[in-house]
């Protein structure tokens, strides 16, 4: 989905800030832009739960719990959509990874 979005996604990327380091399971440099997808099995063993908490207030950062694929996609669209919002036309300039040539 996110690269559908035009994301270039690098996986098991470092990312730090602040206090913050994690290996991010999704992430784009070129535009600062990412995921991380917290397993059952991996919840306050990678991160702890204050951790995750200011990563979850990162505007550009999705932290992602285990549920359904049908609720991870729709927390990701939701996620996509509240970035194009706040980005404006900085977000076009990766949205559509085809775009037309200008005339």
């Amino acid at each position: 989905m996110f690269r559908e979005a035009g994301w270039r996604i690098v996986n098991d990327a470092p990312w730090r800030e602040g206090a913050i380091e994690v290996t991010l399971d999704g992430y784009d440099p070129e535009h600062d832009l990412g995921y991380e997808y917290v397993a059952e099995r991996e919840r306050n063993t990678e991160l702890s739960s204050s951790e995750q908490g200011r990563l979850r207030q990162h505007a550009r950062i999705l932290v992602l719990d285990a549920c359904s694929g049908e609720e991870l996609r729709a927390q990701a669209e939701r996620f996509l959509q509240s970035l194009a919002a706040s980005l404006g036309a900085e977000a076009a300039s990766f949205s559509d990874p085809n775009p037309s040539p200008s005339q």
